[in-house]
């Protein structure tokens, strides 16, 4: 509690049997949770046969209006792929010292993204308009929003999650956004090298007297370069063998 010592002096004429009302306005410079007494007394140049009622007292408890809310995002993503589900995690914390109402944090899934489901400690997740409406949110208290989402494109996705509202004052508004960076690798075989479908190059190999084959548009493969040696020289042999033959028949 906090006493200042300033005084505001009146003097009055009272009548035997009149009340006298007095108003007075002050503005004082007064921390948050903070108890301002305020005290009055009476003297006169009237001797006052009890004395004992010449003072009073009065206390004003002054209630915190300020919410330092804070709110960080993180992801389990680790070098996702296009077609993946993963979490992203937002938390919402009250740093005080009032206790804070009519929360509301926007998390809008950006471009890249398709919602899946979404989960959260308290309040609701509109997925069509991006706001986790919190409620109330007391001090020292935080909440958790998880939201589950596709990926649908390849690159850089930055995903933030800011307060959007709230009935107090919040004294420290930078710490009011949190924001969660993947990079995306592209889908199975999508402009790789070597995948299916890239155009890449594919090479066997094995041993002495393998066979190296390129896939190219033709679509000739190694196993049909093997197949069509082994025809021909088949095919040599059985030529061999009748020439001969007749050279002997002759």
């Amino acid at each position: 509690m906090r006493r200042w010592s300033s005084l505001a002096l009146l003097t009055l004429a009272v009548a035997a049997g009149a009340t006298a009302t007095v108003s007075v306005t002050f503005t004082v410079d007064v921390a948050d949770d903070e108890t301002i007494a305020n005290q009055v007394s009476v003297t006169a140049t009237t001797p006052d046969p009890d004395t004992t009622d010449l003072q009073a007292t009065a206390t004003i408890a002054v209630t915190a209006t300020a919410a330092d809310l804070e709110v960080t995002k993180t992801t389990d993503a680790d070098a996702p792929s296009v077609g993946d589900v993963i979490a992203y995690v937002i938390v919402v914390t009250n740093n005080g010292p009032a206790d804070a109402t009519g929360v509301v944090v926007t998390d809008d899934l950006p471009k890249g993204l398709t919602f899946v489901s979404a989960n959260a400690t308290a309040g609701t997740y509109d997925d069509g308009t991006g706001r986790w409406t919190v409620g109330d949110l007391a001090n020292g208290a935080q909440e958790t929003l998880t939201i589950r989402a596709r990926i649908t494109t390849h690159g850089s996705i930055q995903n933030t999650a800011s307060v959007e509202a709230l009935d107090q004052t919040d004294p420290t508004p930078g710490n009011d956004t949190g924001s969660a960076d993947v990079t995306v690798l592209g889908a199975g075989g999508e402009g790789g090298e070597g995948g299916e479908g890239g155009g890449g190059e594919v090479t066997t190999t094995g041993g002495e007297g393998a066979v190296a084959a390129t896939t190219a548009s033709t679509g000739f493969t190694a196993d049909r370069s093997i197949a069509a040696s082994l025809v021909l020289f088949l095919t040599g042999s059985l030529l061999l063998a009748v020439t001969r033959r007749r050279r002997d028949i002759a």
